[in-house]
């Protein structure tokens, strides 16, 4: 389950459910349902923030089978709002770049 290891990370990093809602403004209760399962539809914008904040590359969390192997790294960063909102411009930046290039694809596959 996606909570269970976003919280087994948050563990590991000695990070507080309050650190974390408060650098992703929001409150813990909140953050606390993401990490008991309790919201099914997490934004990606959302997520990524979370690992950010939790030193956890996308691609190794997604990949990673067991937690342990996400969690060979140390220390995580400590984030605020200025140092996130980059992160998820360019996240909206390369995901409008792949929409933009599905559409082609698509038009030019039913154009023939």
């Amino acid at each position: 389950m996606l909570g269970d290891k976003l919280k087994k990370i948050r563990e590991f990093r000695d990070v507080s459910r309050e650190y974390m809602a408060e650098k992703l403004s929001m409150s813990v209760s909140a953050y606390g349902n993401i990490e008991r399962g309790m919201v099914r539809n997490i934004p990606v914008p959302r997520l990524l923030a979370i690992l950010a904040l939790l030193d956890c590359p996308p691609g190794d969390f997604f990949k990673a089978d067991d937690v342990p192997s996400v969690l060979a790294k140390t220390d995580p960063p400590v984030y605020g709002i200025a140092e996130l909102v980059p992160l998820l411009q360019k996240n909206f930046q390369l995901t409008n770049e792949v929409l933009t290039m599905h559409k082609f694809l698509l038009k030019k596959t039913y154009s023939q």
